[in-house]
């Protein structure tokens, strides 16, 4: 991370593009794996990609773990579907409503938690989806 940021600052990269090649430096393993890590790793990955307010990075970011993929000439080149799992993962996210928590009276570390708890069973459903699927390909 310290020589991809002190690259950025001697190429005077905007900062937009920095945070985005930080982000790839040291996520892009995950997303590699992503079909094997569970949701609680996933949604790690969703808050330090910064996913719920800026989901266009999300897309950049993949893009970006696809094309590490491609030239490591590897057999996550040929077919990477990380891609469509991530979209699937933020899709469920994103489509989630906490508007009923704004009605309740417990305090703001009970809504995050249950914020949490929501999306953690979103990403599980997905997974399963994801993992069903694959077994029933042929």
């Amino acid at each position: 991370l310290k020589l991809v940021g002190e690259m950025c600052d001697r190429l005077r990269v905007p900062a937009e593009y920095r945070r985005l090649a930080l982000l790839v430096t040291e996520f892009h393993l995950l997303m590699h794996r992503l079909e094997t890590l569970r949701p609680q790793t996933v949604l790690k990955l969703l808050n330090r990609l910064d996913a719920f307010r800026n989901p266009d990075r999300v897309g950049a970011f993949a893009l970006a773990c696809e094309a590490d993929a491609q030239g490591r000439g590897t057999d996550l080149a040929a077919d990477y579907p990380s891609i469509k799992l991530l979209q699937a993962y933020l899709e469920a996210v994103t489509a989630l409503s906490f508007s009923d928590l704004e009605a309740t009276t417990t305090d703001g570390r009970a809504r995050g938690r249950e914020v949490r708890k929501r999306r953690l069973a979103a990403l599980g459903s997905v997974q399963m989806a994801w993992r069903d699927r694959a077994t029933s390909d042929p």
